[in-house]
């Protein structure tokens, strides 16, 4: 049986280092950031929501402060091998009950377009205007996959990157 867990029910500190270890393989999740300490703070911290099943974290995604007032969702994952149950969707509509009514805005970036289909569940809509209301350094800014000196005039912009804001 599949649980959503969510604070304040406790995960023990064991799980958040094999977590990160496995999230990090992944090509899309963003691996500076992901630390088991950072994945359990935002947890603790009410902005993530964790899928487990028999006793093992199989499903994880989070809202990161990203400046003062923003929220970016993001390192969603799905073990491998329980992809395809629906179980990014209850992620993100549990992420979306989380955020409701929290004042930040709420944006996510995706490449992955189950990522954009299940983000829908959390009433995550496309955006095409990189700069309002999020500003660029919170949306391009932080990419890890383009050079620095190629951001501004970044082509992934609406083709392979898709930004989405909560609407509430």
């Amino acid at each position: 049986m599949t649980f959503v867990r969510k604070h304040p029910e406790h995960i023990e500190d064991s799980v958040w280092g094999n977590l990160a270890s496995v999230m990090v393989k992944e090509a899309k999740i963003m691996t500076e950031r992901n630390t088991p300490r950072a994945l359990a703070d935002l947890y603790a911290k009410g902005l993530a929501v964790a899928l487990e099943q028999d006793g093992v974290v199989i499903g994880y995604i989070a809202a990161w402060p990203i400046g003062k007032g923003f929220l970016e969702v993001g390192s969603a994952w799905i073990h491998s091998d329980y992809r395809g149950n629906g179980h990014a969707s209850t992620l993100y509509t549990t992420l979306h009950t989380l955020l409701i009514n929290r004042t930040e805005h709420v944006f996510a970036i995706t490449q992955n377009p189950i990522a954009l289909k299940a983000g829908r569940h959390a009433r995550l809509e496309l955006n095409g205007c990189w700069t309002d209301p999020i500003p660029w350094e919170h949306t391009c800014a932080p990419c890890e996959w383009v050079e620095d000196s190629k951001k501004l005039t970044c082509g992934h912009r609406n083709n392979i990157c898709m930004l989405r804001i909560m609407q509430r």
